[in-house]
């Protein structure tokens, strides 16, 4: 594991949330710059699974933390998938679950940034 975050790194993703934000969910698709690569994620307000929350993109930061190279992730409830995106960008094999509606944005977000991952739809 990296050397652990202290909450003066966190400034560098104030930009990112819609809490400092509230516009930001409103955009069509959103840019998110991280260490694996750029990843791009098309969101709406047509529902809370279509779009990008505060915890995934910080949870999504926090990944990058730590090795995922071989290693399983599962995100369940993934909506647009932001966490589960970085995650195949820095080698895990990721499950994502959420319902069986919303994983057709999760699917698009997963064909946008080029990357695999296993679906499964269902209630949790």
């Amino acid at each position: 594991m990296k050397e652990q975050v202290t909450s003066n790194q966190w400034t560098e993703y104030l930009h990112e949330l819609s809490t400092f934000n509230g516009e930001l969910i409103r955009y069509p698709q959103r840019r998110f710059d991280f260490q694996c690569g750029t990843v791009l994620i098309n969101q709406s307000m047509d529902d809370v699974g279509y779009t990008v929350w505060d915890a995934e993109v910080i949870l999504a930061h926090m990944l990058t933390d730590f090795e995922l190279r071989d290693k399983c992730v599962l995100e369940i409830g993934a909506g647009t998938a932001l966490a589960s995106i970085v995650a195949c960008k820095m080698g895990a094999k990721t499950y994502v679950q959420d319902l069986d509606h919303v994983l057709s944005r999760t699917q698009s977000n997963m064909t946008l940034n080029n990357v695999k991952f296993e679906a499964v739809a269902g209630e949790w």
